[in-house]
């Protein structure tokens, strides 16, 4: 689309003429149809972190003006939402990176304990990093594997042919 019609669509409208081979057109430039937003989509993994009740907590007892149904919605709807996009941000933005560094972090550990394994604070650390790095390893699963159903759903999700017809047994044919 050329960038003088500032996102509109062109729609031809031609004018055929009886006596040439020749013809004017008539291009109507309309407005092009807003892309929806993708709608939100709440994250199962979620549920699993620590602080998940304290935000549905904290966003329940705000004090929205209204009738019960309009404040149970606007909860809901936005004020949820808006949470939990910050968390998604925060918690799976440079996912893998964070994953990579956890485990470099937990194999210096490792290599520490080795070579010092009577200090029990070098124990400690080790464990803690290596609890974190397991915590982010599965992360890091739920958001791929999460992401890749959503994804398996736009393309067609269960109803779509996996395999092509012709791996399908012939009717009459012996």
């Amino acid at each position: 689309m050329p960038c003088w019609s500032n996102g509109r669509e062109l729609r031809p409208l031609s004018c055929p003429s009886q006596s040439s081979i020749t013809s004017a057109m008539i291009l109507d430039l309309v407005p092009s149809p807003n892309r929806e937003k993708s709608p939100f989509k709440f994250l199962n993994q979620w549920a699993k972190h620590d602080d998940f009740l304290d935000i549905v907590r904290s966003v329940w007892n705000q004090r929205i003006v209204g009738n019960p149904l309009y404040r149970s919605y606007y909860k809901a709807h936005f004020a949820l939402k808006v949470q939990f996009k910050k968390k998604h941000h925060n918690c799976t933005q440079n996912i893998s990176f964070r994953v990579f560094r956890a485990k470099k972090a937990w194999e210096e550990s490792q290599r520490v304990v080795d070579n010092d394994p009577l200090y029990e604070a070098n124990g400690d650390a080790e464990r803690t990093l290596a609890k974190d790095y397991m915590f982010l390893c599965k992360e890091e699963e739920a958001y791929f594997r999460q992401k890749s159903r959503i994804q398996w759903l736009s393309l067609g999700g269960p109803k779509h042919q996996v395999l092509p017809s012709f791996s399908h047994p012939r009717e009459g044919k012996e």
